[in-house]
């Protein structure tokens, strides 16, 4: 009991990422006026991706559970929407076929997605990829890749759509709609890497002199993408550890009075 729990833990609490050199991976998160965080503007990610210099990959996501015809029968399921950049800043390797590539990330292009083993296997019986359409809110896309169950972001997410399939981008400073992850390049900290984030986001909210400034941000904040993914968890285990170790104590207590007896 108390034990496992223990053992639990330290998986979640202490153990790194399961990905390469996962030191390297963080978030980034738009700072709000009164000093705390939020999502980000996808018009904000843009300037971001293409100004950095502390990033080798920088990418902008969301999930939502999503009912995805095609399989052998209707499923609700998390749904990925991601931008380029996602793949190879996880470092992964398709299982089968190929992963989104830059053009599939361009409105108007073909809607692709990418699924995971299990869903696969699962929901589409094991089919041969070639011949699978997936329909979500009304929008049909061929499966063109499948992923290792061992890759799980966005957590929980089972399938992996390109984030521009989802139609025109907001173009508002104020519309904070996306998370922002990405790996840093060899040798930038994360402290440099919020340096250059915060610098950028002030100079570039400039460029909207009519937004509201009560909505839009004030600067960035980077954090290790492990500390941010562990957060949720960190104390609900930690009750549970006590919780555990309190059960111990009273059991242990309760033998010593057997014992004097």
């Amino acid at each position: 009991g108390s034990e496992m729990c223990i053992r639990d833990r330290d998986g979640v609490l202490l153990e790194p990422l399961p990905y390469e050199d996962s030191h390297e991976l963080v978030r980034v998160h738009e700072r709000r006026q009164d000093g705390g965080t939020m999502s980000v503007a996808w018009a904000n990610f843009v300037d971001w991706r293409s100004e950095n210099t502390v990033f080798d990959d920088v990418f902008a996501y969301g999930v939502n559970q999503t009912t995805v015809l095609g399989g052998e029968e209707p499923v609700s399921t998390s749904v990925g929407a991601v931008s380029q950049g996602i793949w190879s800043a996880f470092g992964v390797v398709p299982a089968q076929g190929r992963l989104t590539l830059p053009e599939d990330h361009r409105q108007g292009a073909a809607p692709v997605v990418v699924v995971d083993e299990s869903f696969w296997r699962n929901e589409l019986a094991g089919r041969p990829i070639d011949d699978v359409v997936l329909e979500m809110n009304g929008v049909s896309a061929s499966v063109v890749g499948v992923v290792p169950d061992r890759f799980d972001f966005p957590v929980g997410a089972r399938v992996w759509v390109p984030a521009e399939l989802l139609g025109p981008m907001s173009q508002s400073r104020t519309s904070h709609n996306w998370r922002v992850a990405g790996r840093l390049a060899d040798g930038v900290s994360v402290s440099a890497a919020e340096e250059q984030m915060d610098g950028l986001t002030r100079r570039i909210v400039l460029s909207e002199p009519d937004a509201d400034p009560d909505y839009l941000a004030t600067g960035a904040v980077v954090q290790p993408l492990r500390d941010v993914m562990v957060g949720s968890a960190r104390a609900p285990l930690l009750l549970l550890l006590g919780a555990a170790g309190l059960v111990l104590l009273i059991a242990c207590t309760n033998l010593a009075s057997t014992l004097l007896a």
